[in-house]
């Protein structure tokens, strides 16, 4: 039996349209076609191949995968092909996972902490260090810096981007800053990323201005007397919300770690 394209297209649940792409790149030729009017006629025949199409689109399989299925219809070809569809949606969810992971520590980040002393695990981070002077814009140029080598290396970061203060807090030299720019990914590359050992720290989440940083700081050196933990000569800033997501500095969240002995 015969059928108009409209006809056919409401048999089989395919749009028009579609019908006439795939006509376009090979995959559903019609049965015929009228050379008096040019009428696009389908047959009962082509049917399964519609059903076969419409499997192998559920698997997310592209269309020109798919005419090649149906041109060689081998069941090895197919293993190839689905194998192949399947390591896709394993590396799918790892990255979606990455993003539900930095998309839920958003949210936990926002939350405020008190001063204490955590243990913080190994890193793996790019990272990037100069010893220049302190500043906003000059960050800004290590930070961009950072996020091309990123992307060079086809990586993302997994967290807020941060930075090691190499130099003693307490002799700080705004004109001589060692900083390490860095941050956290979940793949390893040899000769790219590298490992930030295990450290006891003593940590504060900061809601507000870098202007009032200095003050917590002090705050931070009293608690560690009064508790005594010994300061070991470097610090660590996460800048969780910053000129990135808003230029109110009274909205940017920073936690300042310390670390000790």
């Amino acid at each position: 039996m015969e059928y108009t394209i409209k006809a056919f297209a409401n048999l089989v649940k395919i749009p028009v349209r579609t019908l006439h792409y795939y006509d376009e790149i090979n995959l559903l030729n019609p049965h015929r076609i009228d050379p008096a009017n040019n009428y696009r006629y389908y047959s009962d025949c082509q049917i399964q191949r519609v059903n076969r199409i419409i499997y192998f689109k559920s698997m997310g399989i592209r269309l020109d995968e798919i005419k090649m299925l149906l041109a060689e219809d081998k069941v090895a070809h197919h293993d190839t092909v689905v194998a192949r569809r399947v390591a896709e949606l394993h590396a799918d969810i790892m990255a979606k996972q990455v993003l539900v992971n930095r998309l839920q520590s958003f949210l936990s980040d926002r939350k405020e902490i008190p001063i204490a002393m955590v243990v913080r695990p190994e890193l793996t981070v790019v990272s990037n260090r100069e010893t220049l002077p302190a500043g906003a814009d000059i960050y800004a140029k290590r930070f961009n810096k950072l996020m091309q080598s990123l992307k060079a290396c086809g990586l993302q970061p997994i967290g807020p981007l941060c930075a090691w203060n190499h130099d003693d807090y307490r002799k700080y030299n705004p004109q001589s800053v060692d900083v390490e720019v860095y941050a956290e990914v979940s793949t390893s590359i040899e000769g790219v990323t590298k490992k930030i050992p295990m450290q006891r720290i003593v940590r504060l989440r900061h809601h507000g201005s870098y202007a009032e940083i200095p003050a917590k700081y002090a705050a931070m050196l009293t608690w560690m007397v009064e508790n005594g933990f010994e300061y070991a000569g470097k610090t660590h800033e996460r800048y969780i919300i910053d000129f990135a997501q808003t230029q109110d500095q009274e909205q940017f969240v920073t936690d300042l770690e310390i670390e000790i002995i």
